[in-house]
C-alpha cells in the first residue's frame, strides 16, 4: 500500500523541483536563483525523509500484524485440536467460580476453557510455540522458520521509539 501511494508523492516532488532547478540554471545566476535551487533541493530531501519514515512505520504495523495473526491462527488451532484430544488441556485447569456459574450450557463452558487453555498456550511467543508444536507432532521447523517468527515477535513486543518513525 505505501509502496503504491510514497513513490508518486516523491516523483512528483522531484520532476517538480527538476523542472524548477532546470528553470533557475538556464537564467542568469544570482543570489536569489540560487535560494531557489537551494528550495527545490529541500523539497527533494523532505519528500524522501517522508516516504523513509512513512515506510518504516509501515514496515513496523506489518511485522505487528503478521505475528499477531499467527498467534490468532495459533490460538484458533489449539482451540480446535483440544476439541478433538481433550486430554491437551491436562489436569492444571482453574476455572473462577464466574466462568461456572454465567455459563449458558455445558459445551458453552467447554468452549470457554478451551479457548482460554489456547490463549494461554499461545502466550510467550516463537520460543515457546515451536516446542509444543512438535511436542503435539508437527514437523520440525527450519531455523530460518523459528529465527523469522522470533523476530517478529521481537519487533512487535519492543516497537522503534516513536521519535524515529513519525
Amino acid at each position: 500500500m505505501l509502496h503504491l501511494m510514497m513513490p508518486h508523492e516523491l516523483k512528483q516532488t522531484v520532476t517538480k523541483a527538476g523542472s524548477r532547478i532546470e528553470r533557475q540554471l538556464k537564467k542568469q545566476t544570482g543570489s536569489a536563483n540560487v535560494k531557489r535551487v537551494a528550495g527545490a533541493v529541500s523539497e527533494i530531501s523532505k519528500a524522501t525523509e517522508r516516504y523513509r519514515r512513512g515506510r518504516a512505520l509501515f514496515q513496523d504495523w506489518s511485522s505487528a500484524a503478521l505475528v499477531t495473526i499467527v498467534q490468532a491462527y495459533l490460538e484458533d488451532g489449539l482451540t480446535l485440536l483440544s476439541t478433538k484430544i481433550a486430554s491437551l488441556l491436562g489436569n492444571e485447569i482453574a476455572l473462577q467460580h464466574d466462568l461456572i456459574l454465567n455459563a449458558q450450557s455445558i459445551d458453552d463452558l467447554r468452549s470457554e476453557v478451551r479457548r482460554q487453555w489456547a490463549a494461554k498456550a499461545t502466550l510467550g511467543g516463537p520460543n515457546k510455540w515451536l516446542p509444543m508444536l512438535q511436542r503435539l507432532g508437527a514437523r520440525r521447523y527450519s531455523k530460518d522458520c523459528a529465527f523469522r517468527l522470533r523476530h517478529l515477535w521481537d519487533t512487535r513486543k519492543s516497537p522503534r521509539d516513536a521519535s524515529q518513525v513519525t
